[in-house]
């Protein structure tokens, strides 16, 4: 649109060069000119908005089609839970290593 109102300007100054046009149309055009181009930049910035909505609204979708996490089959019963870590293995997957209360941190024996 910038683009645009510069060429537009430059061609009315070049009117007002060859005395096509005087000052006072020049300025009234000019002034047209934004009761023109404001409302189109308006309408370029909803459809920008738009869009956006679109490939966010498409990312929330993906996220929430994700499957769910299987429950485990035969789980374990964790009396006292003292420190759990996350580790992401090779596949990209999220592992959860729980330290038993008889186990050191950081030591040689995890349980």
């Amino acid at each position: 649109m910038n683009a645009l109102r510069t060429s537009i300007l430059l061609l009315m100054l070049y009117l007002i060069f060859a005395r096509e046009i005087t000052v006072g149309q020049f300025f009234s055009l000019w002034i047209y000119s934004f009761f023109i181009f404001g409302p189109l930049q308006e309408l370029g910035n909803v459809i920008n908005v738009y869009r956006e909505a679109e490939v966010l609204l498409g990312r929330f979708e993906r996220i929430l089609k994700t499957p769910k996490a299987a429950r485990p089959v035969d789980p374990v019963r964790i009396d006292e839970l003292i420190c759990t870590l996350f580790d992401v293995g090779r596949e990209g997957n999220l592992n959860f290593l729980i330290i038993r209360p008889r186990s050191r941190v950081g030591g040689a024996r995890r349980g």
